[in-house]
């Protein structure tokens, strides 16, 4: 009996996650409210069946995961095999009687079952109204892109994600196989589609991803996603490994890091290599802010993780005379301007004032660096 259980609880989370909860989510882009009936759909939901082909593969995975020192739990296989039971691939036969039906009074189980749904409803609606929001914007740039004879590479990535995020993996794998042809580079083409074929079990998405894993900012996310389909497969050893070029990968990194949260002269600086959309975009943000007078973008070359960009960007920051003017104060300023740059690298804000002012001058004599200035603006 508790070894049924095991199985049946494991089956049920997957098949609520793979059929019920994903379909719900997608309703959000339809829908401007949340479900106010929930609970009531999940409980009719287990009632149903799934695809007899995909549940079998997802018992045969649910018994080939492997224990590892890091799990809080034994495998399902490990923990059946425990209770003196052979393993049971089957699929578990729908639901019939259920504990709460013969032990709660009808009149008090559809009370209690309505209150449920209404606090997940409750719980729930802000986000569910910012999902739909959201998605009718995407729609709304999406029309506006125009179709596939209109849009050019600039937008043509843009386009694939929001059409992604519209109507799902499904609706753009035509149009991601084309941008691969034409750009193999293209890191985030690589790693939607990867995670979309690990996440369909096909192990051809593994070449994708660890194209990724030269990006230094999605390689750790990489690592885990291959590690999670390897789990799946029962493959222990790929597990192992990619576990230990995670945690190598992760000092490397730490390492990098040091480099670039920091700056001085004996440094080497290079032109930006960014294109006139890209300057003119960061130039606006730092419009924005009224008390920057001037702005330069160069790269920093390193050694470590030479193929990491990494961008440094110098702000000449002036306060009104009668306004104290601290190092916190500055470090606002900095920040504000950081989190609204988008660039494929790491990028660093530092201003003209005090211990920089030598690294400023360097800056200052790389061709091209300066990219705003206000009295022109």
């Amino acid at each position: 009996m508790a070894a049924a259980a095991l199985r049946r609880v494991k089956f049920e989370a997957r098949r609520l996650s793979e059929n019920f909860w994903e379909n719900i989510g997608k309703r959000s882009k339809n829908e401007p409210e949340p479900p106010l009936q929930i609970f009531q759909e999940m409980h009719d939901f287990f009632k149903t069946t799934s695809n007899l082909s995909i549940t079998s593969h997802w018992m045969t995975q649910a018994f080939a995961v492997a224990t590892d020192t890091s799990d809080t739990h034994p495998g399902l296989k490990d923990r059946v095999i425990a209770l003196g039971v052979v393993p049971n691939y089957e699929v578990p036969d729908p639901v019939t009687h259920r504990a709460s039906e013969a032990l709660i009074p009808g009149a008090l189980l559809v009370r209690e079952r309505d209150a449920f749904s209404k606090a997940w409803a409750d719980a729930s609606r802000e986000y569910w109204k910012s999902t739909f929001k959201e998605n009718h914007e995407f729609r709304q740039r999406l029309d506006s892109i125009g179709n596939d004879s209109q849009i050019d590479s600039s937008n043509e990535w843009e386009k694939i994600v929001l059409l992604q995020n519209l109507e799902g993996m499904e609706a753009v794998l035509p149009q991601l196989n084309r941008l691969l042809e034409r750009n193999p580079d293209h890191i985030s083409a690589h790693y939607m589609l990867g995670c979309h074929l690990l996440a369909q079990d096909d192990s051809s998405g593994i070449d994708h991803l660890e194209r990724v894993t030269a990006d230094p900012m999605s390689a750790m996310n990489c690592f885990g996603i291959m590690a999670d389909f390897y789990d799946r497969h029962g493959n222990v050893d790929a597990v192992r490994a990619l576990k230990m070029r995670a945690d190598e990968f992760d000092d490397m990194v730490q390492q990098a890091m040091i480099g670039r949260n920091r700056v001085s002269t004996a440094d080497n600086f290079e032109s930006h290599g960014l294109d006139a959309a890209e300057v003119k975009k960061i130039a606006e943000i730092v419009a924005d802010e009224a008390l920057v007078h001037g702005a330069w973008i160069v790269q920093k070359s390193h050694e470590l993780l030479p193929q990491w960009k990494h961008y440094v960007i110098l702000l000449d920051i002036k306060a009104s005379w009668f306004r104290f003017e601290s190092v916190a104060f500055r470090n606002e300023i900095l920040t504000r301007i950081v989190n609204q740059v988008s660039l494929d690298g790491y990028i660093l804000a530092i201003d003209t004032k005090d211990n920089n002012r030598p690294v400023a001058r360097k800056i200052w004599s790389i061709p091209n660096a300066k990219i705003f200035d206000r009295k022109n603006a």
